[in-house]
């Protein structure tokens, strides 16, 4: 059994199963942009709220709908971020992603993000990063 259903929609499982596939068949294996070492990266930044006021505390996270390397941020009080995947501020690579958000328990407080914006599963929320600079806010609502 290769796994669950769901094990295919992980981009992880999807590149070990593509990476195998490759390997049995004698074909190089393909590799992404964001996973080689001196992938481009392009900055990215944005703003949360939730019901149109800023959420500070909050991790962002963009991961790819495929390979690469996901990039987090996280919101200052005025619910600013700035995208990081390797070096603090240096962005993401250029591609597609699905967005997420979270908070630590202990920094809750009055900010509980609904399932359909913490869990990637059920996020609908996409950006796509382009080359030159990015912004993407988001306004989330309970």
């Amino acid at each position: 059994s290769l796994g669950h259903v769901g094990d295919f929609e992980q981009p992880e499982f999807n590149r070990l199963l593509k990476n195998a596939l490759c390997r049995a068949a004698g074909i190089e294996v393909p590799s992404s942009d964001a996973r080689k070492p001196n992938a481009k990266l392009v900055g990215v930044t944005g703003r949360v709220t939730m019901n149109g006021k800023p959420l500070a505390g909050v991790t962002v996270t963009f991961t790819p709908r495929r390979d690469g390397k996901a990039a987090t941020g996280r919101t200052g009080e005025d619910g600013r971020y700035e995208l990081t995947t390797s070096e603090p501020g240096d962005g993401a690579a250029a591609g597609e992603y699905i967005v997420t958000f979270a908070v630590k328990p202990e920094q809750r407080g009055d900010a509980k993000i609904p399932p359909m914006y913490s869990d990637r599963a059920q996020s609908s929320l996409l950006a796509s990063v382009q080359d030159g600079p990015n912004v993407f806010d988001f306004d989330l609502r309970q």
